[in-house]
């Protein structure tokens, strides 16, 4: 039992080597900014902000004036900064950067932004607080803290109080930095200085859908709250994986400081018109509301899909946008004004005065009196509310005067898109959409016919007025009115009560020179059979309630449609140090067709004290080959340490993925480094990126050398190469050094900064054969070189297969999960292996013999996290594998074993039917070279193993009946191999696994616990 002995303390070795490489390396150090002190006293100074969040002082000065005008000569990142600023980094003027509103200073929630002293009445909107802003210029200073600054608020363009502003230079965006914002704060709150990470607003493109994603400036824990919405269809000629920025939402830039403009492309929901009709029926708007709220809602909106759409035909109001509206407004129609109020639009529930809010007699009423009456206000030419009759943005439409938000239009279109997409795209470019390109053009009652209305917002503001298309008629457009058209003539704010909207008459026309289109096209329809994007993985919230864990995310593979064929199930598996797991059923979702969103909850007390990861089990019943397991993603905010009956619970981030302490300290899992005496040359590295398009390869990582400064300053080298595990040849990466735009920390008193490497490499043209992945580093005339770990598996190219290739690529755990490729031609479907657990399948032989021609084998084989029991019907068969790929197959008895091993080893699952033995006549063979493998099940799943020998056992030579019969381990992996030959042939030279010259594929000694054998038999002496 020697060798079990090793095993069992090797296995925890493993853990630890298991644990090093499910997060990155290297967690960067945050620097905070310097807040209390200015190099130049009670002067101006001006310094240029760097990446790691600190000030380099350049120059001081006595007038804001000759600060801001030396300010410029010093490029983007330079700022000017005062003692008397209300903000804790005391910035007044800045380069380039962002504006996060901070109104508290004022004394209030909001704060306005007024147009510009070129505008006679000089219209205002207003936003809430930690907001973001395009900075634009400071345009005065008064020295005591205040003055004003030009700002765009998605789209409206105006001045605003330098007081209730935090700026924040572009050198501090998206990177691991925390900076203070906030203080001075003068309301009841008194809200002092937070420190908080900063991300720019930004959309994203996949599967041919746009994402919005900005974040609120303020953080309780450094993490800021996130927003991401997926807000329509992606215009043509924007690309997949592609990130793009906008500070208006219609207007795309390629670049984060808005210099290079892509396009211009306005999305569909957020510019509608509110006077469209939409196509999309009741049984649609009330089956959405059950699958955000669930079946059992009490929501006030539950089965009022036909109400809106009885509003829409009657008061002339687009029956998706408004449900969209209400849906925000109400939370689904189960906010406290909503249940109590029958107030599914939040009317009048000021900022300042929320318990304001409006009562209604029936949600009916409430609809109706929306659509009649209150939105009227919005879409009248002659309101001061009226910025256009979309839902749009701070720049046009309801969102300007409605709330302050400034994301209130997107989430609404976000909804629309949301149910439009159940729908089957039953509204999309329905409507033909223009926009008014010239100032205060007239509205006309019939084409080249009298003036029904002027577009000029108040005769002193046009942004963005958007109209919906009915036709052409003399060189005109026939459009749809914004006010309702009675006697020919637009009904104002003058009549009261509801007015229902003719739809017929409510019509103008206009030139069509004035009018620009938006350019909106069809949308590609989805199968429901074919994916649009790789599998979705986040958890959205995870809370600490009276001793359990509820966590809520969502996990599926985008374009798979659910339905009464196709179902979906989850599991929630939960993994402790030990990899022991335990799974749950989840409680599934389903939104749009194919979005899945799961809710568990986790019992505290069922947990002893460790660890423990998470996983999310996705499975379709029918599309089967789209289902996924994978690991839980961080958060972006981690509850509060959590006390229940005296033991201690903590969500922490693990690298990329979530962690649960249960019973350990408070404190934070990873301590600061401290910087040791000597730090030894060590390689390290990680890979961010390995895929491959079509037949090339693409790698990305680093990889560095500890102990080295390595800069820009020195000559580094980085190499990839495949390496044959049998003839030892290198085939190497088209390798490109990088340097990082945010250095590695270690804590060690070095810089490892030009540390990124990427490369390429042309699967075309290999040889067939077994290699693994290396990456070495040269540097300072030190050379270091390591076989390629990673411990996702996700970060794994895809197969090749043709009809004369079978090129795979896999991690392998049996290897310190290293990176292999094998281009062989052994006939094996990978899709039939299932296994729980990424862990190898645990395998050793007590006896396999030659005697004449027959081969006889007994050994011991689980598949880890399985219990290899009788009532799971364990099944073995040998499997002799030719040079050709073909392979011959023979059943193996399973027995019981004589001992459980797993008992034996503490292992959680039982092994005691995990044997097995049997005979095969190889006489029956042709002449060759066989690999020798394993097949085993056991319950649902099964595994197909090379048969391995690591302490050369298995080597025997048998000559019988005029053949020979040999086993050998080879160098490749060290598995068995068996070669047939006619006795009086000249023999084939192959590698001695006994010569003193080879270099033996075999696992580091120091890391066997997850490759070494268990060892049954005797130890030889």
């Amino acid at each position: 039992m020697n060798k079990l002995a090793k095993y069992i303390l090797s296995m925890t070795l493993a853990f630890s080597s298991l644990v090093m490489l499910q997060s990155p390396i290297i967690t960067p150090v945050e620097v905070q900014a310097d807040v209390t002190s200015l190099a130049c006293g009670t002067q101006y100074e001006v310094a240029v902000a760097n990446t790691n969040g600190t000030f380099t002082k350049m120059s001081c000065h006595n007038s804001f004036s000759d600060a801001q005008n030396t300010m410029w000569g010093y490029g983007d990142d330079a700022v000017v900064r005062h003692h008397a600023s209300k903000s804790p980094m005391k910035i007044v003027a800045m380069s380039t950067g962002v504006a996060i509103t901070y109104p508290m200073r004022s004394g209030s929630s909001t704060m306005n932004i007024t147009q510009d002293v070129n505008h006679q009445y000089r219209k205002v909107s207003y936003v809430t607080k930690h907001r973001e802003m395009r900075y634009e210029g400071t345009y005065s200073y008064n020295g005591s803290g205040n003055g004003t600054i030009k700002v765009n608020l998605t789209g409206f363009s105006g001045l605003a109080d330098l007081i209730n502003v935090d700026l924040v230079p572009y050198a501090f965006l998206g990177g691991n930095i925390t900076i203070p914002l906030g203080g001075n704060d003068t309301t009841a709150a008194n809200e002092q200085p937070f420190w908080t990470r900063i991300y720019q607003t930004h959309y994203t493109v996949s599967n041919k859908e746009l994402t919005f994603i900005a974040h609120s400036g303020w953080s309780g824990n450094g993490w800021p709250e996130k927003y991401v919405m997926t807000v329509g269809l992606a215009a043509d000629w924007m690309t997949d994986g592609t990130t793009y920025y906008s500070y208006d939402g219609y207007n795309f830039y390629s670049d984060a400081k808005y210099r290079n403009k892509v396009g211009t492309y306005y999305n569909y929901y957020q510019f509608l018109p509110s006077r469209t009709k939409s196509n999309i029926p009741a049984s649609v708007f009330d089956n959405f509301l059950i699958s955000v709220k669930g079946s059992g809602t009490n929501s006030k909106m539950k089965n009022q899909g036909q109400t809106f759409i009885n509003a829409q035909n009657t008061y002339g109001m687009n029956a998706l946008l408004i449900y969209s509206l209400a849906c925000l407004e109400s939370a689904y129609g189960t906010s406290n004004f909503a249940m109590d109020r029958n107030n599914l639009f939040g009317w009048n529930a000021f900022d300042s005065s929320p318990g304001s809010a409006s009562s209604f007699p029936s949600v009916e009423a409430a609809i109706n009196e929306h659509m009649g009456i209150n939105l009227r206000g919005y879409t009248n030419i002659e309101d001061s509310r009226f910025f256009g009759s979309h839902v749009g943005n701070k720049g046009s439409g309801f969102n300007v005067k409605y709330a302050a938000d400034p994301y209130w239009g997107y989430k609404i279109a976000a909804i629309a898109y949301s149910i439009d997409k159940a729908a089957g795209f039953a509204d999309l470019n329905k409507y033909s959409i223009g926009v008014i390109n010239t100032y205060g053009v007239n509205i006309l009652k019939s084409p080249g016919g009298a003036t029904l209305f002027n577009s000029a917002y108040g005769a002193t503001y046009q942004e963005n007025f958007t109209v919906a298309i009915l036709g052409n008629e003399s060189n005109h457009y026939k459009i749809q009115s914004t006010n309702p058209v009675s006697g020919g003539n637009i009904v104002t704010g003058s009549t009261k009560g509801l007015v229902t909207y003719d739809w017929n008459s409510s019509v103008g026309y206009l030139p069509t020179n004035y009018l620009s289109m938006t350019g909106n096209s069809a949308p590609v329809q989805p199968s429901g059979t074919t994916p649009t994007g790789d599998f979705v993985n986040a958890i959205n919230t995870a809370t600490f309630k009276d001793g359990t864990l509820v966590l809520e995310g969502n996990a599926y593979r985008p374009g798979i449609y659910v339905t009464d064929k196709n179902t979906v199930k989850q599991t929630l598996i939960v993994n402790d140090n030990l990899f022991n797991k335990t799974e749950m059923a989840l409680t599934s979702t389903v939104t749009d067709n194919d979005k899945v969103k799961y809710s568990a909850t986790i019992d505290l007390s069922k947990l002893t004290k460790g660890d423990y990861y998470f996983k999310i089990r996705t499975e379709y019943s029918t599309l089967t080959e789209y289902n996924q397991e994978i690991g839980i993603e961080k958060l972006s905010t981690y509850p509060e340490e959590f006390t229940f009956n005296n033991v201690k619970y903590k969500l922490y981030a693990f690298g990329d993925m979530v962690k649960l302490s249960v019973g350990q300290s408070s404190t934070s899992p990873d301590p600061t480094p401290t910087i040791p005496a000597e730090v030894p040359n060590v390689l390290k590295h990680d890979i961010s990126k390995f895929n491959r398009v079509d037949n090339n390869l693409q790698i990305e990582g680093f990889a560095f050398i500890t102990g080295i400064n390595a800069d820009d300053k020195v000559n580094i080298k980085h190499e990839v190469y495949f390496m044959n595990l049998e003839t030892k040849e290198v085939l190497p990466f088209v390798t490109e050094t990088k340097t990082l735009s945010t250095p590695i920390a270690l804590g060690d008193g070095y810089t490892y900064s030009k540390i990124g490497f990427s490369g390429t490499f042309d699967t075309s043209t290999l040889p067939t054969g077994n290699f693994v992945l290396y990456v070495k580093v040269t540097e300072n005339n030190i050379e270091k070189k390591a076989e390629v770990v990673n411990y996702y598996t996700s970060v794994v190219p895809e197969n090749i297969t043709t009809d004369n290739k079978n090129i795979r690529f896999l991690i392998s755990p049996s290897f310190n999960f290293r990176y292999e490729m094998r281009n062989d031609n052994i006939k094996i479907d990978a899709s039939i292996i299932k296994k729980p657990t990424i862990n190898p399948t645990v395998f050793d032989f007590t006896n396999l013999k030659l005697t004449d021609s027959k081969l006889s084998v007994e050994g011991v084989s689980w598949i880890s996290g399985v219990d290899t029991i009788k009532t799971n019907n364990p099944a073995y068969k040998l499997l002799l594998v030719d040079e050709s790929g073909a392979i011959v197959e023979n059943a193996l008895t399973n027995k019981a074993c004589a001992v459980d091993y797993g008992k034996t080893l503490k292992y959680k699952y039982s092994t005691a039917d995990a044997c097995f033995s049997g005979e095969y006549d190889l006489s029956k063979l042709a002449n060759g070279t066989y690999t020798i493998m394993l097949d085993l099940s056991a319950s649902s799943y099964r595994d197909i193993i090379e048969m391995y020998d690591y302490y050369n056992r298995a080597n025997q030579k048998v000559t019988y009946n005029g053949k020979v019969y040999e086993i050998k381990v080879s160098s490749i992996r060290c598995r068995l191999t068996l070669t047939i030959s006619d006795e009086n042939s000249t023999p084939v030279i192959t590698d001695n696994p006994d010569s003193a010259e080879e270099i033996k594929d075999v696992p580091n000694d120091e890391m066997l616990p997850m490759s070494a054998p268990v060892f049954i038999g005797e130890e030889k002496q």
